[in-house]
């Protein structure tokens, strides 16, 4: 495994802990840097897992 394999592992892994579905994980994971943090973020401050992830796939970042 590649160094970026093995960040895209880690990325995956740590939406999953956060409650996000397997799918949404692996789309959240292939996005920026900035989008897996500012996942993580959304869900640390209270919003469901779904709720972010729709906000950063459809591409509303920075709404709340």
């Amino acid at each position: 495994m590649d160094d970026e394999e093995r960040a895209l592992s880690l990325r995956r892994d740590a939406f999953l802990r956060a409650g996000f579905p397997a799918e949404t994980a692996e789309a959240l994971a292939r996005r920026t840097e900035i989008a897996y943090l500012d996942a993580l973020a959304l869900v640390r401050h209270g919003f469901p897992p779904e709720v972010a992830a729709a906000m950063l796939l459809d591409g509303r970042r920075g709404v709340f």
